[in-house]
């Protein structure tokens, strides 16, 4: 078996601490969760144990197993399995059509995608995960078909599926309903007989009862109390409008499959609208359908925006959103490099990416967003360096600073530590009362901003019931 000792160690890029640790133990047996908020070295310290990311010390990471002892991960990787949100986002990317089958299979070869042909034995292997973790169904869906809760089960799947020594899960309840996290922690009880589980999680109900030793990673200095006193910066006036979005009798269709049914929806000015429904309710494609990323079938539907005068593209200049998607495309190469400002900065422009160079008054307009959002002392981070939570907390900052007339919001409060969820929820509130339209989706109630005034519940890609004010 084996067995992973963490000892005395750090990790330091670009000259900051992402992680200091002074004693962690991942014996055969013993599922282990690691607390922590944003910014304290959770993902890093898994990264560290599963070989992804050196120690500054290779001497302070130890592999003990039955042919002795290393420092180094080499011959080892395939004994450590990974869940994670950066995996969850990759897949979740419309450009990926990667099957259920495909993910797990390609989890044999320590791979994102599958480039080499597997055997009979891995094929056997690959759908007994499947069913294992009560997915088996999805073995021939494409991953951007499948639901948030959905997606999980089959990266569980693929974790499990070659049978490794350590599972590693990185917050792996979120983005998950209230049934889909029930589901998702009997899966994971499944998974301890088999594997010892190494668990990060910023709610203590999302653990496992299996979990018998927890490490708390201590907190850096966390930036974002000077944006508790700002004023609210200046939002655009937009002209006077009947209304935000319309939408009548629209259908959805996508890889042959209605996802949404007969959707009238109307967002006056003034309004603010809290999402709620279960994993594949319809809730992302939803907020895809306002965007003008998917159309209704066959144009019988109509979606009208800012009063009808949206024409061509214009309505997307005047749409900003936070989304999984949104959040991988920034945690992935070659934007991950980008520093924190450049990354808001691109936002007034509308690219992913900064292509133009920013004047004088935007970047200092740019700073005066990141105070206002409680992060000034990030400004110069690069995005690959953040925490998860601190890298969605710089995507609102981005969103707003395009100053859109909508702000679609796809679980904005993922990932964060209940700090920085109040802080989240603190932000978003101002920006109610000063007038920006939001949509926001979230399946935990506490994470609806106080200032949202209508509210809509989708289920089976229906909207079931809409609410408000209040």
């Amino acid at each position: 078996m084996l067995r992973i000792t963490i000892s005395n160690a750090s990790v330091t890029r670009e000259g900051r601490k992402l992680l200091e640790v002074a004693s962690v133990a991942i014996t055969p047996g013993t599922h282990t969760a690691v607390l922590g908020p944003n910014g304290a070295g959770k993902t890093t310290l898994l990264r560290v144990i599963r070989g992804d990311m050196p120690p500054d010390n290779e001497s302070s990471r130890t592999f003990e197993t039955e042919n002795g002892v290393q420092n180094d991960p080499l011959g080892l990787r395939h004994r450590i399995g990974m869940v994670s949100g950066d995996m969850q986002d990759f897949y979740e990317d419309s450009g990926s059509k990667a099957t259920g089958r495909e993910i797990v299979l390609a989890g044999f070869f320590d791979t994102p995608l599958l480039y080499e042909q597997p055997d009979a034995k891995m094929l056997a292997k690959a759908d007994t995960a499947l069913r294992r973790m009560r997915a088996a169904e999805l073995a021939d869906i494409p991953a951007q078909a499948m639901s948030t809760g959905q997606l999980r089960r089959v990266l569980m799947a693929r974790a499990c599926a070659p049978e490794p020594d350590v599972i590693l899960l990185d917050e792996c309840m979120d983005g998950l309903d209230a049934s889909s996290r029930k589901t998702a922690i009997e899966l994971l009880e499944t998974l301890a007989e088999r594997a010892t589980l190494v668990v990060t999680a910023h709610r203590r109900k999302d653990l496992p009862g299996c979990i018998r030793q927890t490490f708390h990673l201590g907190k850096p200095a966390e930036p974002g109390a000077s944006g508790e006193t700002l004023h609210c910066p200046v939002l655009p006036k937009p002209a006077l409008m009947d209304f935000i979005v319309r939408i009548r009798d629209a259908d959805v269709v996508m890889h042959g499959q209605k996802i949404l049914h007969a959707i009238d929806f109307t967002m006056l000015p003034g309004e603010a609208w809290a999402v709620s429904g279960d994993n594949g309710a319809g809730k992302s494609t939803f907020l895809k359908l306002i965007l003008g990323d998917v159309a209704p079938f066959a144009d019988e539907g109509t979606v009208e925006r800012f009063g009808g005068n949206d024409t061509g593209e214009t309505h997307r200049r005047r749409m900003a959103v936070v989304s999984p998607e949104m959040h991988g495309l920034f945690a992935r190469l070659p934007h991950c490099r980008d520093t924190v400002l450049e990354t808001v900065l691109s936002g007034m422009f509308g690219t992913v990416g900064l292509y133009e160079t920013p004047s004088a008054v935007q970047q200092e307009r740019a700073r005066e967003l990141l105070a206002f959002t409680g992060l000034p002392e990030l400004a110069e981070r690069r995005m690959e360096t953040l925490s998860h939570g601190q890298r969605r907390r710089v995507l609102l900052t981005r969103a707003i600073a395009g100053e859109p007339w909508l702000l679609l919001l796809d679980e904005p409060l993922s990932g964060l530590d209940a700090e920085s969820r109040q802080s989240m929820r603190h932000t978003l509130d101002r920006l109610i009362r000063c007038g920006m339209p939001v949509i926001l989706i979230s399946h935990h109630e506490g994470d609806f901003p106080q200032s949202v005034n209508r509210r809509l519940h989708m289920a089976n890609g229906r909207i079931e019931m809409t609410e408000g004010p209040g």
